[in-house]
């Protein structure tokens, strides 16, 4: 077992924000044997008792958007990305290309080795998207291979994976486009609602 642990964590700016904690064993519980506290820049703290061999834990603030300066990606308007999906024959780099112009992508989110069979089904979630809310809605990827908590065997990191936000659909249309797009794509894909704090659509290959 662990008798003790401190730490201390430097953030990219000042926030108001208090910090949350989750571990390996006992998650969001954690916070009931920790003590911390921020000052300016700094969080940090101690274990109050007595923690699992291995542990793990992780913390998690709300930044002031200035701290993470967003940079503009260009998308293309519904009639630009109907103009380039009736240019066929396509090749794996148009495809790939065509995807990240018709979403937006969560800032750090790496899509690069993306397997061309997941680019495909990308296209797929999208034309989903489309047909529930509209040509101009525009889906953002929220994960890649870029998490480092996923499972350990998580399809992420063989770019076999992408998540997709869906926590700005409305709710009784959620179903109907996890639904839809199960159905497009088949046997072959995993599609998963994960619903709770962090919901969004999880897309897969199967094995």
């Amino acid at each position: 077992p662990i008798d003790s642990m401190s730490f201390h964590v430097t953030l990219p700016g000042e926030t108001n924000a208090k910090p949350s904690f989750t571990s390996g064993y006992y998650q969001s519980s954690i916070e009931s044997v920790l003590d911390s506290s921020i000052s300016g820049q700094t969080v940090s703290g101690f274990s109050t008792g007595t923690l699992k061999d291995l542990e793990t834990m992780s913390l998690q603030i709300e930044m002031p958007p200035e701290v993470f300066p967003t940079h503009h990606v260009e998308t293309w308007s519904a009639e630009e990305y109907m103009r380039h999906l009736n240019l066929k024959p396509f090749n794996q780099r148009e495809v790939h290309r065509l995807l990240l112009k018709r979403t937006r992508q969560k800032e750090g989110v790496y899509l690069e080795s993306l397997l061309p069979a997941m680019d495909t089904a990308g296209i797929e979630v999208v034309h989903c998207f489309h047909k529930v809310m509209g040509d101009d809605y525009v889906p953002v990827i929220t994960s890649g291979n870029d998490y480092p908590y996923h499972k350990p065997n998580s399809k992420h990191y063989k770019n076999a994976a992408m998540d997709f936000r869906i926590n700005d659909v409305p709710v009784t249309k959620r179903r109907e486009i996890v639904e839809m797009i199960q159905d497009r794509l088949g046997e072959r894909f995993r599609v998963l609602w994960e619903k709770g704090e962090m919901e969004h659509l999880h897309v897969e290959m199967n094995d």
